[in-house]
């Protein structure tokens, strides 16, 4: 499925990517579980990152691997989100935008490699579990972070994860100003599950 490459405001769903870069720093030996990030144990700040999406939390995180900067975070987050970081246009490191490419990149990248980025998923599985994707139950588990922001007068709210299908997937969707978002982001993850659903018993029966 093509996935759209317009450039979108992230909100919390960088945190994402955020977390991966310290759980890799884990899997090199470079860190633990019980080091202090940000005035908290790391495996306390990954629960309030992901599950609690506490922005003061995260964003002295992202400062932190920035050296108090913004745009040398996303240096840092750019190998994370494009097989290409060098590719990656200016406004990527001037503020909190993405791409559906870039987040089904980063979304792809983490469930391929569970030893490389541990427990992430499995915190995002305990993240929202009533609302977002979820708003309406699902058949099948979702791991997954929302990006809420008030924007003027637009509501900004977007959802990424993983959808755990017989053959799993990931979903990306931004969303501005419209009516309805939560709904409409629980029924587009239901219809991608049924979507997914219904072609894994096509290429069964073949």
């Amino acid at each position: 499925m093509a996935t759209i490459s317009v450039r979108m405001i992230s909100a919390s769903m960088y945190k994402v990517p955020l977390n991966m870069v310290y759980t890799d720093r884990i899997s090199s030996g470079e860190m633990d579980w019980t080091s202090i990030v940000c005035g908290y144990r790391y495996e306390r700040a990954l629960e309030e990152s992901i599950i609690n999406s506490n922005n003061e939390v995260s964003q002295r995180m992202a400062y932190s691997l920035g050296n108090n900067k913004w745009r040398v975070f996303r240096e840092v987050l750019a190998p994370y989100m494009s097989p290409d970081p060098d590719s990656l246009e200016e406004k990527f490191f001037e503020n909190n935008f993405s791409t559906a490419r870039q987040m089904i990149y980063c979304l792809k990248l983490l469930y391929d490699n569970p030893e490389r980025f541990p427990r992430v998923l499995d915190t995002m599985k305990r993240a929202e579990p009533k609302n977002y994707f979820n708003y309406h139950p699902q058949s099948v588990e979702v791991a997954h972070k929302y990006g809420y922001l008030v924007d003027g007068n637009n509501l900004v709210l977007n959802d990424c994860g993983v959808i755990f299908t017989e053959e799993p997937f990931c979903l990306v969707v931004f969303t501005e100003g419209i009516n309805k978002p939560y709904e409409f982001l629980a029924d587009y993850c239901t219809l991608m599950i049924d979507y997914t659903e219904y072609h894994t018993r096509l290429r069964r029966e073949e």
